[in-house]
């Protein structure tokens, strides 16, 4: 059954974000590897993905509804990969309250790196469909990429948290070529085929220049697929849509700035209405307000705009230029405060010296990689115990991950220092205190920057 797992995990085209993708492939090789997940953390898995309504914190009449973790096609609950959702549930509840004419309101909190292809049009269309009947607001709560995007992206308004990020709009696919260890092993894979492009990419045999060709071209119509999507739910021209899709992400402020997000909010403000096009028509889609104003003297200016400038209708041409150079100030100040907060700098220090110091030490991938492991073994001794199991223990857990991308071991260390803080006092000294956590780097995989491929 791993196995059969691990072909499709290589052999499909995603809608994910690198960083989702190396969490999957991780997990699915720590698996193979005989890494298991204990029935506890199965079942805590399986207790955190929720469908449906809003507990007390919502206001009555509004469904909150999740998107979150890895989107797995057809999931339901067989797959425990990092609190996964399966699209076709979730189109089922976004359809549900659609129809439900208690409901007024829908919210759709999003934090999610994206996933596989099918079932993402299907959970796309369902927001989309929503949103003919009511109003939604999907906001991307700390991250809303690729697959994740494609569908918030058909809501009424898509809100994005200050830190969040967005975007990824684009296709991406691994092929695992294992026919160089398989001749090293004395084994040759022979596949027949009846048809010269059936099942390309079986495990063992050669990836040619041929099979990359044949699933470019299919990555390439997902691709265009994936544009109209955004399109359709931007209320934007392909044209438009295709600048944007080049996989790059954006955050906060500067999602809105690039037209990828209509405002900056939270989760609680869309549950109270804020961001609601009802409560204040004035949140027209950009492309909208883009079409009915044209900023020249003597020409009547959409009063939505100057209501988004902070101006009143009777504005002058040079009030509105003001505050539009001013907005574009406050964009750049906001971005620039968000991305050294990612770096774990402030504004004080982000110096051209500190800046450097960060460089050169996140450029040293070897030692951040070395970094992790040694971490990753001291907690699972904390955790497990410092007698010949927890040793054991560390050992072979040093030894599976070993080869992991840096955002799964960064994952993973989180993991075990929750764990450890959790352990009551009496166990605690049990297994030894000694274990201090290291300094850990921030990670760079939002802005492009991955310290493990040098």
């Amino acid at each position: 059954m791993l196995e059969l797992v691990q072909r499709l995990v290589y052999n499909q085209p995603w809608l994910i974000s690198e960083s989702g993708l190396n969490l999957i492939t991780g997990i699915v090789e720590a698996h193979l590897s005989g890494v298991r997940l204990s029935p506890a953390e199965a079942q805590a898995k399986a207790d955190s993905r929720q469908y449906g309504t809003a507990g007390a914190e919502a206001p009555k009449q509004v469904a909150l509804i999740n998107l979150h973790g890895p989107i797995m096609n057809r999931s339901g609950d067989n797959m425990m990969l990092s609190g996964s959702t399966d699209p076709q549930a979730f189109a089922r509840v976004v359809r549900a309250a659609a129809d439900n004419p208690d409901i007024g309101r829908i919210v759709i909190s999003v934090d999610s790196p994206g996933g596989t292809v099918a079932g993402t049009r299907a959970a796309g269309d369902a927001v989309a469909y929503a949103r003919s009947k009511k109003d939604v607001v999907a906001v991307a709560d700390e991250l809303a990429a690729s697959a994740a995007y494609w569908i918030a992206c058909q809501a009424t308004t898509l809100v994005a948290t200050p830190g969040a990020v967005l975007g990824s709009i684009s296709v991406i696919m691994a092929m695992k070529d294992t026919s160089g260890k398989e001749a090293k092993d004395g084994i040759q894979t022979h596949v027949l085929r009846s048809g010269p492009l059936k099942a390309l990419g079986q495990p063992g045999e050669v990836i040619t220049d041929e099979t990359l060709a044949h699933y470019a071209e299919t990555m390439n119509t997902f691709h265009e697929q994936f544009v109209q999507a955004v399109a359709s739910g931007l209320q934007i021209t392909s044209e438009q849509a295709s600048k944007l899709a080049t996989g790059q992400t954006w955050i906060g402020q500067g999602a809105v700035d690039a037209g990828v997000a209509h405002r900056v909010g939270t989760l609680q403000g869309a549950l109270l209405g804020e961001y609601s096009s009802q409560a204040a028509p004035a949140l027209a889609r950009p492309a909208a307000r883009a079409a009915s104003h044209t900023p020249t003297g003597g020409t009547r200016m959409d009063p939505a705009v100057l209501a988004m400038l902070g101006l009143s209708a009777d504005a002058t041409a040079q009030e509105i230029l003001a505050a539009i150079k001013q907005r574009e100030v406050t964009a750049a100040t906001t971005q620039q405060a968000n991305m050294l907060a990612a770096l774990g700098l402030t504004a004080e220090t982000g110096t051209e010296a500190d800046l450097k110091a960060f460089a050169r030490q996140a450029a040293d991938g070897a030692a951040y990689r070395a970094d992790l492991l040694e971490q990753m073994g001291k907690l699972t001794i904390t955790t497990e115990g410092n007698g010949p199991e927890g040793i054991a223990a560390s050992e072979r857990v040093v030894k599976v991950y070993a080869s992991a991308d840096v955002e799964v071991l960064a994952a993973e260390v989180a993991r075990l220092e929750a764990k450890r803080d959790n352990l009551p006092n009496a166990a605690l000294s049990q297994h030894g205190t000694d274990t201090k956590p290291a300094k850990k780097l921030p990670s760079m995989a939002a802005f492009g920057f991955n310290p493990a491929r040098r």
